[in-house]
């Protein structure tokens, strides 16, 4: 999971968008088997997560308390990864002193200091305190960090510091919060930008036979990656994603990157760029699978952002088969297994209530208590069990049956807190309506996820409808406003030597 969607900074209608897609992502993982990853920085710095990581561990503390103490090990549904630390602390540690820096290892084109672009601590850029609370962080103190933040990030702070603040690796705790990883092969974002970068690439050749300059999105996307690269300053033009975000100077002449290629196509660069960076995460971890969604926001853009995710991961996938061939390796391309679908609507005119409504009266901690509940009961095990050997022998009859039944359980379980359902197309569907006498009526906001997971889909099929998808919600918004986000989940099959 990389939730990094909203800042501290974001007005408060996107914070609580960003959170109900993060809810909606976390719900739907619980409910089907999966634990949720979240890599080391976006657990400090995503403020959609340390919302729902509050919400979901007040549910887990309650029925934990409830239980009798564990047998053995087991992993929490909620995981940390770690990477170059040993330690939750010594992770946090890292990040606040890259806030600050002292040596210019990440310099501009103007030679200036770049600290590290926090998103939930954006006032705190370059505050030299950050240095020794680095070191009280490390030793185990949180409260020199929780008096600079203040009382709102410190509460959410606190609830992440009482879930991963004693997480390390091979901790001897019972309940595992530190996902073991087993790396696949490193490639970093120059290697998966390069099929991109080169016009003379097979893969760009591949991008012109199939008539990419048609498609304004993906052209005007390609040429602003190729631009800033040329007019870099540095080599590794993409090596720090902060020079992408804020006034820093990319070229020579001082520029920006917005001034560089302009804040549309910069979106959809820093797109690309986050998910190549994403799938760097995904390969230290060495998941069997990886979920990728644009942020949710305005439906007649969710479909560009998703295109920039598609380029991304194709022009990865060619980079990897590259390498391999290099090496006298064997690989199978990423398979999609299916397509996910978030949208939030409304009413379009009138006051615009917040989407956190939907939330009112603990509803999330209650749904979530109702997940970690079902999740100890046979049948739901039985279940997940029964959907994953359906799909093992490619059985979609026996994947069909096995999911409606464990829709029926996990339904029964969310009655009264969300709708759980089977869409006509096949699809999972979860829904949370708005409160009281109006969540019957048109007027009501109503927050929908709706995930293709089992399903087989060609990735140039999901993005193919894209456009279709755009155009049910632009007929939606006649009468409704609307916000989206498309993704997809991806296999990541490991190379064979």
């Amino acid at each position: 999971m990389d939730p990094i969607r909203a800042t501290w900074e974001s007005p408060d209608e996107v914070v609580a968008e960003t959170y109900s897609h993060v809810f909606v992502e976390t719900i739907m993982s619980l409910a089907l088997g999966r634990n949720v990853v979240v890599q080391q920085s976006a657990a400090l710095d995503s403020y959609a997560f340390q919302q729902v990581l509050l919400d979901f561990k007040r549910a887990h503390d309650d029925v934990v308390l409830s239980r009798p103490r564990l047998r053995g090990k087991r992993s929490a549904p909620v995981m940390l990864h770690l990477f170059n630390a040993d330690s939750f602390a010594d992770s946090i540690a890292k990040s606040l002193v890259s806030m600050a820096p002292t040596a210019a290892a990440n310099e501009t084109a103007s030679g200036q200091e770049l600290p590290f672009e926090s998103s939930m601590y954006p006032d705190l850029r370059g505050d030299m305190r950050l240095r020794s609370i680095a070191e009280e962080i490390r030793s185990g103190s949180i409260g020199g960090f929780m008096h600079l933040i203040g009382s709102e990030r410190a509460t959410l702070f606190e609830g992440v510091w009482e879930w991963f603040g004693a997480a390390r690796r091979n901790s001897p705790d019972r309940l595992e919060k530190v996902v073991e990883a087993s790396p696949a092969p490193y490639i970093g974002v120059r290697a998966m930008l390069a099929p991109i970068l080169d016009p003379y690439s097979d893969f760009s050749r591949r991008l012109e036979s199939n008539g990419y300059k048609s498609n304004p999105t993906v052209e005007s996307l390609v040429r602003a990656l190729r631009s800033l690269d040329k007019r870099s300053a540095v080599n590794d033009a993409f090596s720090k994603r902060s020079r992408l975000y804020g006034p820093w100077p990319w070229d020579e002449a001082g520029k920006s990157a917005e001034d560089t290629v302009g804040m549309e196509s910069l979106t959809l660069v820093r797109e690309v760029i986050n998910t190549m960076y994403n799938r760097v995460i995904v390969d230290s971890i060495g998941i069997a699978s990886a979920s990728y969604s644009t942020a949710i926001g305005d439906p007649n853009n969710v479909g560009h952002e998703f295109a920039a995710q598609q380029l991304a991961l194709e022009s990865y996938d060619y980079a990897v088969r590259d390498r391999d061939r290099s090496r006298r390796t064997l690989r199978e391309g990423d398979q999609t297994f299916g397509g996910s679908h978030i949208r939030i609507s409304g009413l379009p005119k009138g006051p615009r209530s917040s989407v956190m409504k939907l939330f009112e009266g603990n509803r999330a901690t209650e749904a979530f208590r109702a997940l970690l509940e079902i999740r100890e009961d046979p049948r739901w095990k039985s279940g997940v069990e029964r959907i994953e050997q359906a799909r093992r022998r490619k059985d979609q009859a026996a994947v069909d049956d096995a999911v409606d039944a464990h829709i029926d359980v996990i339904a029964r379980a969310l009655a009264g807190k969300c709708v759980f359902d089977k869409t006509s197309g096949g699809g999972i569907r979860i829904a949370v309506h708005g409160m009281g006498a109006a969540a019957v009526s048109e007027a009501a906001q109503v927050l929908t996820g709706t995930f293709n997971l089992w399903l087989p889909v060609a990735a140039a099929a999901l993005a193919a409808a894209a456009p279709q998808v755009q155009e049910g919600f632009s007929k939606h918004g006649t009468y409704r406003k609307t916000r989206a986000a498309l993704g997809e989940m991806v296999g990541t099959p490991r190379s064979v030597r």
